[in-house]
């Protein structure tokens, strides 16, 4: 959902968990704005082959898995302020990467290991 820009909606105030599978040919998260899922706890995106690039991760989030998803190569967003990475995501507890054989974090996220964590799950990724 889009909404005009003089008005200032959040799209999913109350989302806390938001899943993805088997979308093959989706390619681009489009629409989606800083503030739209303020209370987002849990991100899943599976089997989700062309999608290149994520929209910037609420920093409520605990959650993040990921897994065949080809073409991603970065969890970090960027847009014409700021670069978001996971060393931003303050909250977030458990990581899992599976079978996402272009992402590397090495260039924009650092090393998975500096982030707080308490459950990660890397594999088939690039460091």
């Amino acid at each position: 959902m889009v909404w005009p820009e003089t008005q200032t909606h959040i799209a999913f105030p109350r989302l806390q968990k938001l899943e993805f599978h088997d979308m093959p040919v989706w390619k681009e998260w489009l629409g989606a704005r800083e503030g739209d899922f303020p209370r987002l706890r849990k991100l899943i995106l599976k089997h989700c082959p062309k999608l290149r690039a994520l929209p910037r991760l609420p920093p409520s989030l605990e959650e993040l898995e990921v897994e065949a998803c080809d073409e991603l190569t970065s969890l970090s967003t960027f847009d014409s302020n700021q670069t978001q990475s996971l060393k931003f995501l303050k909250s977030l507890r458990r990581l899992s990467l599976k079978n996402c054989p272009k992402l590397d974090l090495s260039a924009t996220e650092g090393n998975p290991s500096t982030c707080t964590l308490q459950h990660k799950s890397l594999t088939e990724y690039n460091i």
